[in-house]
């Protein structure tokens, strides 16, 4: 087994070995210039400020408690938005199809029953969610006056599916990460994982402090189960703290700390067959913002100042390498989004099959800080924040471009 190869910012941080985890697998295309009308006093005109009106209407749903309170990822040949509506109290879930389509929209758990608090104690300020076959998995973090804790359901996709039964997780340490980052949630073959910030936890080393314990759960209709040893991580960072990958044999996490003055992300990859284990610190000065795979290999993104910077994390023992990503174009090939940046190391990628995390790949203009993306074999579905709402668009390649096109359908609310 090759040894971990850790740098000294981060020896405090204790790798689990060995975990399959899986998120953030991304890819990105090109919004088209929106077409304008040849006079604003037109007729015309003002029939497509009417439906673009109702467009907008239909397509938003209520405003979540903070930009990371909704999920969006294929499941079932469409899509699964998970919601916290109104105050950020309970959760509701929109079914998609393939072309983004309202299926149908319900609670997510019986609120009085299964919450635990009372309504107007707790608000849910993060989703993530991941689907396996026929199951969802969906993990929140939930806050209170002082207080927070991170809980989680599965359940059954189907449009006959009852409310589920919350799981509690345990408690997350103050100040949490936003807007996202304090969990993720990843599936296998057998089982859902889910990887939680826990409390204030012991530095194993000596020369760092304010560590805060991360840990993984298996994740049960039953209950949680903590898997292997927690990771102590000192002074995780204020946004995006945690994320996963994974490319082919290998598996990826990684934690964001500024225990060095500044961001930097550690990112374990661990590998059974052949035994492997290795630690690289990427993207020093960034905050992570997703990964994706691309053969063996995994590519990630990280915001650096307003300015996005890529690593190439190539298999067996080869080093990282710069990757371009900071001026992304995308066309369409035979069907497909293809993401492309022109000059050396820029990104080339086909998006082949359905992909969920994509939003990290995409440009700001498709979609803005906090969005979600998935790429549903079909079409590009973005959630978004748009002013205090929600919005869902669609995105379908037409010839070589990507061009937005209407939803069907009713608003996805309740």
């Amino acid at each position: 087994m090759h040894a971990p190869r850790s740098q000294s910012a981060f020896r405090s941080m204790r790798p689990v070995l060995p975990l399959l985890v899986a998120l953030v697998l991304v890819s990105a295309c090109k919004r088209p210039a929106a077409s304008r009308a040849a006079s604003a006093t037109s007729a015309a005109a003002a029939a497509q400020r009417s439906q673009a009106e109702a467009h907008t209407q239909r397509d938003s749903v209520p405003r979540p408690v903070s930009a990371g309170a909704f999920d969006l990822v294929t499941a079932n040949g469409g899509a699964a938005l998970v919601w916290a509506p109104g105050a950020g109290k309970g959760l509701s879930l929109t079914l998609l199809d393939a072309q983004g389509a309202t299926r149908r929209t319900e609670a997510v758990f019986a609120e009085a029953e299964d919450a635990g608090v009372a309504p107007s104690s707790a608000s849910i300020s993060e989703v993530a969610a991941v689907a396996r076959e026929q199951e969802l998995g969906i993990v929140w973090l939930e806050e209170t006056a002082g207080a927070a804790r991170s809980r989680g359901t599965l359940r059954t996709i189907s449009d006959s599916a009852s409310a589920a039964h919350v799981i509690e997780i345990g408690p997350v340490l103050l100040p949490v990460s936003r807007p996202r980052g304090n969990l993720a949630i990843t599936s296998t073959s057998d089982r859902f994982l889910v990887l939680s910030r826990g409390d204030k936890s012991e530095c194993i080393d000596s020369s760092a402090n304010d560590c805060v314990g991360f840990a993984f759960h298996r994740l049960e209709a039953s209950g949680t189960s903590t898997q292997s040893l927690p990771l102590s991580v000192p002074l995780p960072c204020e946004q995006n703290s945690v994320s996963f990958a994974v490319a082919g044999s290998r598996w990826y996490y990684g934690v964001c700390s500024r225990a060095t003055g500044k961001p930097v992300t550690t990112l374990f990859s661990i590998q059974t067959e052949p035994e492997y284990a290795r630690a690289d610190r990427i993207l020093e000065g960034c905050l992570p913002l997703g990964a994706l795979s691309q053969g063996g290999d995994l590519l990630v993104v990280g915001d650096c100042g307003g300015e996005r910077r890529g690593v190439r994390v190539r298999s067996g023992n080869a080093e990282t390498s710069d990757l371009g990503v900071n001026r992304l174009d995308a066309v369409c090939d035979a069907g497909r989004p293809l993401l492309h940046q022109r000059g050396p190391n820029g990104l080339q990628l086909s998006l082949d099959g359905p992909r969920d995390r994509v939003e990290a790949f995409l440009p700001a203009e498709l979609a803005p800080p906090a969005s979600r993306a998935v790429w549903t074999g079909q079409r590009l579905l973005v959630a978004r924040m748009t002013g205090p709402s929600v919005t869902l668009k669609a995105y379908q390649c037409d010839s070589t471009l990507l061009r937005e096109v209407a939803l069907a359908g009713k608003a996805a609310q309740q």
